[in-house]
């Protein structure tokens, strides 16, 4: 396959390796010692860091003089990636799916039995517009001083991308950051109120105990509607739109409990919402399950790359990571 031009600015440089070094081996080397890499970095303007060239250019690491064995230690790591990208697409697939249903239901009002209902104002007979704080409590459970864990396992909101809780992090409560105070239960959802822009959103699943998030987050927990409803509802584009339209501040934009809970949102029927739920729930548990899958891959692959990289381990019969059948 050609390979496409391509450009970058000033602060990113290509790394084009030279002949009998595999550029696959070069990339997960630089990975195995980012934190050595990262260590380098210079302070620059407005606080923020550089990685000078010289430096990286001057930064050592040990290379097999076979390229074919280069090869094998690289095509190891990647197959973890790959695996990791099967099961991403197979996530994204599933919410795709799920996201088309609740349009279906809600949106065009295309749900099962919609024939036979009668209709009053343009939705069917006993759907309404109701507040969010109605069928659902922002901010439920807060650590009080009486109930303060020994330990908890954070989230930030830089951990936060769409749909998906990247990392969390582990302290005692003593030594974790002031922020850390929001508990989390089984089918919340969690919404950074800080650039709702950039969808910081995920929907909590069978938690870890000693689960907290960011106060920078609202926690919603359903109570009058199921949870796979909640969090279908309040991440579409519609809602998010609300949500910067109601965000105040220049730099951060950001929105209050008080926005959630005052957003109208539509309540259907329960046999309409129960329908929906048996659905799709199969579907979100299925995601989750490859989420954790791809967590542990991830961990699994961090251990093993320095190792990998360095040539402490011998490749020539070390077996690949195999996927399982989608």
């Amino acid at each position: 396959m050609a390979l496409r031009p391509m450009a970058f600015n000033q602060d990113v440089k290509a790394l084009i390796p030279r002949k009998g070094i595999d550029g696959k081996f070069v990339f997960y080397s630089l990975s195995a010692n980012a934190n050595a890499i990262r260590d380098l970095a210079t302070e620059a303007a407005h606080g923020t860091k550089k990685l000078e060239m010289d430096r990286l250019e001057n930064f050592e690491v040990k290379v097999p003089a076979d390229i074919e064995v280069q090869r094998r230690a690289a095509s190891i790591a990647l197959a973890y990636d790959s695996f990791i990208a099967t099961n991403q697409r197979r996530i994204t697939l599933l919410e795709e799916l799920a996201r088309r249903l609740y349009r279906e239901f809600f949106v065009h009002l295309r749900f099962p039995g919609y024939e036979d209902v009668r209709w009053v104002d343009g939705l069917p007979e006993g759907w309404e517009y109701r507040p969010l704080s109605a069928v659902a409590e922002v901010n439920k459970r807060s650590i009080g001083v009486k109930d303060r864990p020994d330990e908890v396992l954070y989230i930030d909101i830089s951990s936060v991308s769409p749909g998906s809780i990247n990392e969390v992090a582990h302290y005692a409560f003593a030594d974790a950051p002031g922020r850390a105070r929001r508990r989390v239960a089984h089918g919340d959802v969690i919404w950074s109120c800080v650039r709702p822009n950039r969808r910081s959103y995920a929907l909590v699943l069978e938690p870890e105990e000693g689960l907290v998030a960011s106060t920078g987050f609202a926690v919603l927990s359903a109570k009058d509607v199921p949870f796979s409803y909640l969090y279908f509802t309040t991440t579409t584009d519609a809602f998010v739109g609300y949500l910067e339209a109601n965000a105040t501040g220049a730099a951060y934009p950001a929105v209050t409990s008080k926005t959630f809970e005052s957003a109208e949102i539509l309540v259907p029927g329960d046999g309409v919402l129960k329908e929906f739920d048996r659905l799709v729930l199969p579907s979100i548990e299925q995601m989750e399950a490859l989420k954790r899958q791809n967590s542990m891959l991830a961990k699994a692959r961090d251990a093993l790359l320095p190792k990998l990289m360095s040539g402490q381990l011998d490749v020539s019969g070390l077996s690949l990571p195999q996927p399982e059948a989608a």
